[in-house]
């Protein structure tokens, strides 16, 4: 705790001495700096003050029926930021947890190991991220966006199904990037790091045309990870639990975006290739076939019309296909022969249409948003063979269609008040029909105070891989799932102590109904998902954001949360009672030398086994010094400063109860914009 505490004090000294360095030249001003955010004027709009995807249209944080954040590219900058689940892993109410293969969302205290992110529904641009297959909210690598490019991230939470159906369950995160003459100009980054991680990346953005702007951005990293240590494996036939490189990582991106009035069009690809180091579902430990790869493409199509001074409409087409294969390797036994090396080689591809068409109407003092969507597959195939020699354990192709209609009324009730009212109708092939609701009064006592009651419901329709997926020899399918669903009730108060500090106070209840989970079947041992139980989740949060001087910005919250199975009131795992965090970010425009501050404090979680990861403290820290050299910047990263030792329950696929996080990394990025 000691060396805790004086780490934090030699980091906050050092922020506040580099508050202080001044310019050294007109040049040494960082290129395209943001906006000084220095108050929290209601009257004016910022990029963090401004919320676009909580109603569907853009409105001021505080008067949006939800509790929200909203972090923008100075912060993701300022921080060096690499993946969506670095940003969430630094806000109010979200932990994050890594089984060396992906990233998983914690929200407001669930997290269920083994699942693929299915509770939180992502957005890039307006296009819905979650894929076809698993219904994963991609927050590591293998999300399509690069963080580079992207100009806000808006964090939503709360049950968002009335507006985006499905998945949209615990939160909506939506991502913004630059249209092409925000950014406004080229720049080339290269990075290189601890595990001899080697990266780069390259953006352009510029007009075109008469008033069209475009964005072409491609980056591409790989990571050569640490020998990583299991003691359960722990044995000279199993290399005494080492596995060596075992963290091997390599992903590339490409995005494009087209804008001109009244039209967008999106393309993005990524592919992400990751050695499992974990020996997972029974697999050959140690060896280094063993691998998973996703791949996605995603094409997007929008555009959006005036019909009258109080009335627009607005439609979307998009097309996904997405890829995700996995080799494990393991040892087959045949009696009187020695043990012979076998390969399942798994393979799920999805590809569907999706689209929306949307009206928004203003009469009197309401304002009407109504729409309809809907999402058609052509395929949504998963495959599992034997290599050598071949074996075919499962070849299905499953529909996953469905369809929406939904309405939304933001009925002003006077100066001080809002009552929002929305209901919304799907049809689903899989399981059939579901009606959502969702109702929301915010008021503003005075001009400092926002007071909010908010009550939702949100539905999580059954996957494919959770309907269908079978080897034969570890998990075996459940089509007979049903949809779990979500209510929520949420008391929010927003308070304005000065023009430069803002807290918030925030009471949530969630009763989640049909529970979906993965369990081992104790008839035959296998893996399968079930409709196991109903469960809750309530806590209170605290939040303080404050703008102490220009530029200079810290964020500090407290959650206190728990969740627990409703009949057996066992608490769940991987479920974190406390989180602790603390943001402090140095001046960035006009400075020559900024630093940035994150401290995230996460107490202990329960595990499948009956016991427990133990609470730790991570510390990273950040640097950016721009040179006299025009447009060079130079950024040092320090990710788990103080070499935290800690770890994150493992799932019902791994041997493991507890899988050990990364120790300290070192990141150097130096940036040229011209």
């Amino acid at each position: 705790m000691l060396r805790f505490r004086q780490a934090c004090l030699t980091c906050v000294v050092a922020l506040a001495v580099s508050a202080g360095v001044p310019a050294s030249a007109q040049e040494a001003t960082p290129d395209g700096a943001g906006t000084d955010y220095t108050t929290f004027n209601l009257d004016e709009l910022t990029g963090m003050d401004v919320v676009y995807g909580a109603a569907s249209y853009d409105q001021k944080i505080t008067d949006a029926p939800a509790s929200v954040t909203v972090i923008t590219a100075d912060e993701i900058q300022a921080h060096g930021y690499r993946t969506l689940a670095d940003v969430l892993a630094s806000v109010r109410g979200f932990n994050i947890s890594y089984d060396r293969s992906y990233d998983y969302v914690g929200v407001r205290g669930f997290s269920r190991p083994g699942d693929y992110n299915t509770r939180v529904l992502l957005l890039h641009d307006g296009h819905p991220g979650n894929d076809i297959v698993y219904g994963t909210a991609a927050a590591g690598p293998e999300m399509t966006v690069d963080l580079a490019i992207v100009k806000r991230i808006e964090i939503i939470r709360g049950p968002g199904s009335v507006l985006y159906g499905a998945g949209a369950f615990f939160a909506v995160i939506n991502l913004v990037t630059y249209d092409g003459d925000e950014l406004g100009d080229a720049e080339v980054t290269a990075e290189y790091g601890s595990r001899q991680r080697l990266g780069g990346q390259a953006a352009w953005g510029g007009t075109v045309g008469s008033g069209g702007s475009l964005l072409l951005a491609g980056s591409a990293f790989r990571d050569e990870g640490d020998d990583l240590y299991w003691p359960e494996y722990d044995d000279p036939a199993t290399n005494n639990g080492v596995f060596e490189n075992g963290d091997r990582e390599v992903a590339r991106h490409a995005y494009a975006k087209y804008v001109r009035p009244g039209l967008q069009a999106t393309a993005g690809w990524v592919r992400r290739d990751k050695r499992i180091p974990t020996g997972d579902w029974g697999m050959i430990f140690n060896d280094t076939g063993a691998v998973v790869s996703d791949e996605r493409v995603a094409l997007d199509l929008s555009g959006d019309r005036r019909l009258s001074a109080d009335a627009s409409l607005r439609g979307r087409l998009s097309y996904d296909d997405y890829t995700c294969r996995g080799d494990y390797p393991y040892d087959v036994a045949e009696e009187g022969q020695p043990l012979q090396r076998a390969v399942q080689h798994d393979e799920a591809h999805g590809i569907w249409w999706s689209g929306e068409l949307q009206a928004s109407l203003r009469r009197g003092s309401h304002r009407f948003v109504a729409g309809a969507d809907f999402r058609r597959s052509t395929t949504a195939r998963q495959t599992s063979v034997v290599v050598d020699p071949f074996e075919s354990l499962l070849d299905i192709d499953g529909t996953m269609d469905n369809a929406g209609v939904y309405v939304q009324d933001e009925w002003t009730l006077g100066q001080p008040a809002s009552l929002y009212l929305g209901l919304r109708g799907d049809s689903y092939r899989s399981f059939g029909g579901n009606l959502t609701p969702r109702c929301g009064l915010v008021t503003r006592p005075d001009r400092r105070t926002t007071a909010k009651i908010l009550y939702g419901e949100a539905f999580r329709a059954p996957n494919a891989y959770e309907l269908f997926y079978s080897d034969g020899i570890s998990q075996k399918p459940n089509p007979g799932l049903e949809p779990e669903c979500v209510r929520t009730w949420e008391a929010v108060i927003e308070r304005e102590l000065s023009d430069r500090l803002r807290v918030g106070v925030c009471l949530y209840d969630n009763r989640i109904t049909g529970l979906v989970d993965q369990i081992v079947d104790p008839d035959d041992g296998m893996i399968v998902f079930r409709n196991v139980a109903d469960a809750y989740t309530r806590g209170v949060e605290i939040d303080v954001d404050a703008r102490l001087m220009p530029g200079l910005r810290g964020r500090f919250s407290l959650s206190a949360q728990r969740g627990e199975e409703e009949s057996s009131e066992t608490p769940l795992t991987n479920a974190p009672a406390r989180l602790v965090k603390l943001n402090l970010t140095t001046p960035r425009q006009g400075a020559a030398l900024a630093g940035a501050l994150e401290v995230q404090h996460v107490s202990r979680r329960g595990t499948l086994a009956g016991a427990w990861a133990p609470a730790y403290t991570v510390v990273n820290l950040d640097a950016t010094w721009w040179t006299p050299v025009r447009g060079l910047q130079f950024d040092l990263a320090i990710d788990n400063a103080l070499d935290e030792r800690y770890a994150d329950p493992g799932a019902a696929h791994q041997v493991q109860d507890v899988l050990a996080r990364e120790g300290r990394r070192l990141t150097g990025r130096l940036g040229w914009h011209w």
